[in-house]
Parts: C-alpha cells; sequence; structure tokens
C-alpha cells in the first residue's frame, strides 16, 4: 500500500509540471489565437506525461515481480539465476518513448541473463510495445509501403521522423502477418472439411460455432449473386544470401463479394447495343453493385492453393444460396490435389475457381 502512495504522488507531482507547462505555453499562444500550436502542445505534453507514467508504473510491477520471485529463479539449464541488479530500458510505446527499470536475473552455469518484466510484459528481445506492434501492423494493411507507415505514425503522434523507421514496421508487421497466414491456413482447413462433409451439422467446437456465425451473416444478405475476382501482381522476394539472389513471384489476391443489381446502365452495353438499338430493340443492362463488405484472400500461393482458398472463402460467404451462374457450363472445380473434378459436398456451382 505504501507503494501505490507513493506511486500516486509521483504522478501527481509530474502532472503538475504538465499542467503548468501546457498554461504557460497557453498564454504565450493567445494573444495569436494559434489553436494549432495550443492543440500541439497540449498532444505533445500529454503524451509525455503518458509516457513518463508508464515508465514509473512498469518499474513498479517488474519491482513487484521480482519480490515475489525472489533472489533466485530456476534457469534453462537447470542452475540458479541471481538477480544481479536493476538495469533501465527504452521502448516505444503508443504514448511516445518509454525509459522503465526491470530487475536483471544472471545464471554462471550458462552464463545467460533475462530481465523478469521484460518476460511478463511481453517486451523480451524487442524495444516496441505490442501496441505499437499491433498500430504498426495495422495502419500497414491500410496503406502502400513500409517506410509511409512510420512516416504516418510519427506524424500522428508528432514524432521525430527517426523514432520509427520502415524497417522496423516491416520487421514488426512480420510475425503478426506469419499469425495470420497461419490463422487463415486453419480457417480455410475448417471450411475445406465443411465443404467435404455438406456443411454437415454435426460439426463442434470451432468448426461450428464459425459455422454459426456466418449462417447469422448470411441471413443478412439478401442477392442472388456472388462475385470471384482474381488478379496478380509480381513481388520481390529477397533471397537468402542477400540483394543478388533475390526473385520475383506472383502475388494472387482474389475478391469474394455479393452483388445487386445498381441504378446505372453499362456504357459497354450501350455502345455494343447500337445496332440492335437501330432496330428498334431495347438494350440496356445494369451494372451491378457490391450489396454488404468484400472479403479477400491474398498470398503466395499456387494456383491450387489459391483456388482451394478462394473457393473456401466462397463457401463460407454462403455460396450455396446463390441463384445465377453467368456462365453456366464453362467452368471446372479444383480439388485438393490441383486435379479437375467435383469438389466435395455440392450443391454450389463451384464455378467461380477456373475456366475451361
Amino acid at each position: 500500500m505504501e507503494e501505490q502512495d507513493m506511486l500516486l504522488t509521483q504522478m501527481l507531482d509530474l502532472a503538475k509540471i504538465s499542467v503548468k507547462e501546457i498554461g504557460e505555453r497557453a498564454s504565450e499562444l493567445e494573444g495569436r489565437s494559434e489553436v494549432v500550436g495550443l492543440e500541439g502542445t497540449i498532444l505533445a505534453e500529454v503524451l509525455r506525461l503518458g509516457a513518463r507514467w508508464m515508465g514509473l508504473i512498469l518499474t513498479l510491477w517488474a519491482s513487484n515481480l521480482a519480490q515475489k520471485a525472489g533472489t533466485r529463479l530456476p534457469c534453462a539449464c537447470g542452475g540458479k539465476a541471481r538477480w544481479v541488479e536493476s538495469r533501465a530500458k527504452a521502448i516505444l510505446a503508443l504514448v511516445g518513448r518509454v525509459t522503465y527499470g526491470r530487475v536483471y536475473y544472471h545464471c554462471k552455469a550458462c552464463r545467460e541473463g533475462k530481465a523478469l518484466g521484460d518476460e511478463a510484459f511481453g517486451l523480451e528481445h524487442t524495444q516496441t510495445s505490442v501496441g505499437i506492434r499491433l498500430l504498426a501492423a495495422y495502419i500497414a494493411a491500410q496503406i502502400v509501403g513500409f517506410a509511409a507507415t512510420a512516416r504516418t505514425i510519427c506524424r500522428a503522434y508528432h514524432w521525430p521522423g527517426n523514432w520509427l523507421s520502415g524497417k522496423q514496421v516491416q520487421r514488426l508487421a512480420g510475425p503478426l502477418g506469419k499469425a495470420l497466414g497461419e490463422d487463415e491456413a486453419a480457417r480455410v482447413g475448417q471450411w475445406w472439411e465443411a465443404v467435404s462433409k455438406g456443411l454437415a451439422a454435426s460439426l463442434v467446437g470451432p468448426a461450428r460455432r464459425a459455422l454459426d456465425i456466418v449462417q447469422r451473416a448470411r441471413d443478412t444478405e439478401r442477392s442472388e449473386r456472388m462475385y470471384a475476382q482474381m488478379d496478380g501482381t509480381t513481388a520481390r522476394v529477397r533471397g537468402k544470401d542477400g540483394k543478388g539472389s533475390d526473385y520475383r513471384r506472383e502475388v494472387k489476391v482474389g475478391a469474394i463479394f455479393w452483388a445487386e443489381t445498381g441504378r446505372h446502365a453499362s456504357q459497354l452495353v450501350k455502345l455494343a447495343a447500337k445496332v440492335a438499338e437501330a432496330k428498334g430493340e431495347a438494350v440496356r443492362t445494369w451494372v451491378d453493385r457490391v450489396a454488404g463488405k468484400i472479403t479477400y484472400v491474398a498470398g503466395l500461393l499456387s494456383p491450387d492453393e489459391f483456388a482451394v482458398r478462394l473457393y473456401a472463402e466462397a463457401v463460407s460467404r454462403g455460396l450455396e444460396k446463390a441463384k445465377e451462374d453467368s456462365h453456366p457450363g464453362r467452368w471446372r472445380s479444383v480439388d485438393l490435389a490441383g486435379s479437375p473434378g467435383v469438389l466435395p459436398g455440392g450443391g454450389a456451382d463451384p464455378g467461380l475457381l477456373a475456366r475451361q
């Protein structure tokens, strides 16, 4: 309780300093009615205060962990790691640069050491918080370029440009991208199993819950047309032996969505129908528009792998409810081995995958 009171006192003292600095700066800006400057001042000072508070709290947490663990910890080598000292560490968090102290343990037997706080807070072998890693990965998925992502984050938080680089963002986004890929592969496996069983009601666990969620989503989609669009672009992949070993591979991208008749007539159809209209035949085709959300499948995949993932995504969006086929008889399916065949389960036209 005494430590908690001390922490609150330190936090209040820092807050008073920040309030004083904001007040003095506000007085300077008042004469010029410089709202932009005031806004930037408040944001910068609030973030600076937050960084100081976070440092104090993490230091206290690390100290409490060490007190509970004691002066010696079991080491992976079978020996004992001894409490050596408190070492400071600087990380980049959503509030900016944060410095905190954590207790460092060292094992004489294997000469390895670890900081107890780092391991507990998800900060082991990294200098960025979980919040920054998630933010960087999210923005990197929205805009093109890791360098652009770094600049966007620094600008939004009024940070110096050297606090976060494109290379850092790439390293931060990599593990999350790998985890998302593994999650997608597991989800596709579940859906493929469901397809092979004809979307059997006997599914249990995560597959059953996923099916229920998607079923509720399907009930809100009233369209009869499902679209699958595919494209690809080449990307440079870094080889194992440096830049000289780089090579290019195709990144395949697919989109699945429901569509409904739009309000605008197709201009291309109008041009093609001039002859028919000259004969007195009215020809008009309305352009479909997206109804609901668009979901995507993408990756450095082989054609067979891509086909399976795209079909699984279509199934998850309710493919069996699609009632129209714009090209009957001109499509074929691809089975798990990549050979033409009829997909198990039946009931839906698998013609979204590949043209004959």
